[in-house]
C-alpha cells in the first residue's frame, strides 16, 4: 500500500472515531445527579396531583325561572345623556357623592373615557309565587352595542337601616345567550354580623371596621339550593341584565325592604363593602351604584332614596339638611344632602360627626 493510501485510510478511520464519539455524547443518558426522579417518588416540594374535574359539573337544576315579573321601577343618574362622545364624559351634578355612598363613575380616573355598560339608567323589581325578579338597564349608545362584561349586583337592606344585608351579583353576563337563564357567574352573599357600612352606615369612614359580606350562600349552583339565584341577558335588550332569586332569601317577617344596584368593571369584592369605607375617594373608578328604592312599600324620605313626588295636604314640603363631617386629620371637610326630612331628624344629631337641620332648598 502506498503512503498516500495509508494516510487516506488513517484519516477516514480518525473521522469515524471522532463522529462516533460525538454521537455517543449526544445520545448517552444524562448524569445521574440531574436525572428527573421517577413518578412514584415525587420530590418533597412537589404537591401531589389534584383532581382537575370542574367542581360545578354535574349540578342538576329542577327549577328554572320563567319570564320576569317587573312592576317596581326607578331611574338613576344618566351620564350617557350628557356625554356626547366617549372621550368627553360629563357627570351630572349631585350624582357622584362618594362620602354618602352614592357613586356615579362609569369613567376612567381622568374622565377621558366613558363606559356605557357601567352606566345604570333604570332598574326594576317584581315577584311571583316563587321568585323575586330584578333587572339593571345600562346606557345604549346610538348606533353601537353595549356588552355587559362587568359585574352587576343587587344590594338589599331588609331592616331599612341604610346598610345592606344581602348581595346578589353576576360576573360577566355577556358570556351567555340573551334569554338564557344561567347560574354561571352568579353568587349570593350575606352579612351575618351586620357590619356592612361600619359604625356610620351610608356615610364613609376613615377605615372599614368590618368584614363586609362574609358568608357566601350560593356560588354558581353550589350551596344548599342549586336553584337559588339566576341571571341572564334580556332577550329584548342586550344592555339589560336580569336576575331571579328565590323568595326564601327574604326573611319571613320582612314585608318591605330597601334595594339598589351596582355596575363595576372589576369584580366586586363582597368583603370590602361598603366601598366608601374601604377605599379613598380617588382610588376607584369604572364603577357606580344607583339611588335606593323601596320594594313592596311606598317611598319614604330615606338616605339616597330615588327622586319621587310625595303628596302633601299642605302647600310646600319640609326639607332637611343632613350633614356629615369627614375627619382627615388637619383637613376635615363636611358633605351634605338636602332632601325630604327623615322621620326623626333629631336622631341624626346624636350620631358622631352628623347633624340634621330643618329648612333648606333642594
Amino acid at each position: 500500500m502506498s503512503i498516500h493510501k495509508s494516510m487516506l485510510v488513517f484519516g477516514v478511520i480518525l473521522l469515524l472515531v471522532t463522529v462516533a464519539c460525538s454521537l455517543t455524547g449526544l445520545f448517552s443518558p444524562a448524569p445521574t445527579e440531574t436525572a428527573a426522579p421517577p413518578p412514584e417518588q415525587p420530590p418533597a416540594d412537589t404537591p401531589e396531583p389534584t383532581a382537575t374535574a370542574d367542581q360545578y359539573a354535574g349540578i342538576e337544576h329542577t327549577m328554572i325561572p320563567g319570564e320576569p315579573v317587573l312592576v317596581y321601577w326607578a331611574y338613576d343618574c344618566d351620564t350617557g345623556r350628557y356625554t356626547k362622545t366617549a372621550n368627553q364624559p360629563v357627570i351630572g351634578g349631585g350624582c357622584d357623592q362618594w362620602a354618602i355612598n352614592f357613586i356615579e363613575r362609569p369613567t376612567n380616573q381622568d374622565l377621558s373615557m366613558y363606559y356605557p355598560h357601567l352606566d345604570i339608567t333604570r332598574f326594576q323589581m317584581g315577584k311571583n309565587e316563587t321568585w323575586i325578579f330584578a333587572d339593571i338597564q345600562t346606557y345604549k349608545p346610538e348606533g353601537s352595542t353595549t356588552v355587559l362584561n362587568g359585574t352587576y349586583a343587587l344590594e338589599i337592606d331588609f331592616d331599612m337601616d341604610s346598610d345592606g344585608d344581602l348581595l346578589v351579583m353576576v360576573i360577566n353576563p355577556s358570556t351567555g345567550e340573551p334569554g338564557e337563564w344561567r347560574t354561571f357567574g352568579v353568587q349570593v352573599w350575606e352579612d351575618v354580623n351586620d357590619d356592612v357600612g361600619g359604625d356610620t352606615p351610608f356615610f364613609g369612614e376613615e377605615s372599614n371596621p368590618g368584614d363586609g359580606y362574609e358568608v357566601m350562600l350560593f356560588d354558581q349552583g353550589l350551596g344548599d339550593d342549586p336553584d337559588l339565584a339566576w341571571a341572564r341577558l334580556s332577550p329584548d335588550d342586550p344592555a339589560t341584565v336580569e336576575f331571579a332569586f328565590k323568595r326564601s332569601l327574604v326573611p319571613f317577617e320582612v314585608t318591605k325592604y330597601l334595594w339598589w344596584t351596582w355596575a363595576s368593571q372589576e369584580v366586586l369584592v363582597p368583603g370590602q363593602f361598603d366601598y366608601n369605607d374601604t377605599f379613598d375617594d380617588d382610588e376607584v373608578y369604572q364603577i357606580g351604584n344607583s339611588c335606593r328604592w323601596i320594594f313592596d312599600g311606598p317611598p319614604e324620605p330615606l338616605p339616597n332614596i330615588c327622586k319621587y313626588q310625595q303628596p302633601t295636604e299642605e302647600p310646600g314640603e319640609e326639607y332637611c339638611l343632613i350633614e356629615y363631617t369627614v375627619n382627615l386629620g388637619e383637613f376635615p371637610y363636611t358633605v351634605g344632602n338636602c332632601g325630604p326630612c327623615p322621620q326623626d331628624c333629631d336622631a341624626y344629631n346624636e350620631i358622631p360627626n352628623m347633624s340634621c337641620s330643618v329648612g333648606c332648598e333642594p
